[in-house]
């Protein structure tokens, strides 16, 4: 189906063994698992070979793939309500989420000096969620929000971060931030 585009649509191209948890009661292992950030869908292998993608509105859906854990839920962006594929990152009071971000783009022919580019899948750049409670994870600009944000949970994140010299523009600060806000409650 990609085999005449140039890139991956798929988080790893093979399938793991995971499982699936549907509506936290009925769970699947060693179920061969795989993410297509394209159609931001998980798919499964069936015995047959047979490739199938797994959504179900009517169900809340959980995955374990490796060391990674998604699940399928509603999440806000930018104000819009939507479904989809995040990753888990912390779990807790507070949740870190992880929205992988991949875009199609056409064949375009050789111009001037420019060379001709092939069909081909381009990675952008991932967004982070927060989550608090149950409530629905919801997209942050950047680390300023989520911190001002944070400050009615923990009115001493400021400290912390400029304390313990907290990257909050890296994945690794993210994550480092939230779990302290878990772990000091």
């Amino acid at each position: 189906m990609y085999e005449n585009v140039d890139g991956s649509p798929f988080l790893a191209d093979d399938f793991v063994p995971g499982e699936v948890i549907i509506d936290d009661s009925i769970s699947y292992e060693s179920v061969p698992l795989r993410y297509n950030i394209y159609t931001d869908k998980i798919e499964f292998k069936n015995n047959q070979d047979q490739i199938t993608e797994i959504d179900s509105p009517d169900h809340l859906y959980k995955f374990n793939l490796g060391a990674r854990y998604f699940e399928l839920i509603e999440y806000t962006e930018e104000g819009q309500t939507d479904r989809g594929i995040l990753e888990l990152l912390v779990d807790g009071h507070l949740k870190l989420y992880k929205k992988y971000n991949l875009e199609f783009q056409q064949a375009q022919k050789a111009i001037g000096y420019s060379d001709a580019q092939p069909d081909r899948f381009v990675r952008l750049e991932d967004q982070y969620l927060l989550a608090v409670e149950q409530g629905n994870p919801k997209t942050f600009k950047n680390a300023k929000v989520l911190i001002e944000n944070i400050k009615s949970l923990k009115p001493d994140i400021s400290q912390y971060i400029k304390k313990e010299k907290v990257r909050t523009k890296t994945e690794k600060g993210l994550i480092q931030l939230i779990q302290y806000c878990n772990n000091n409650q």
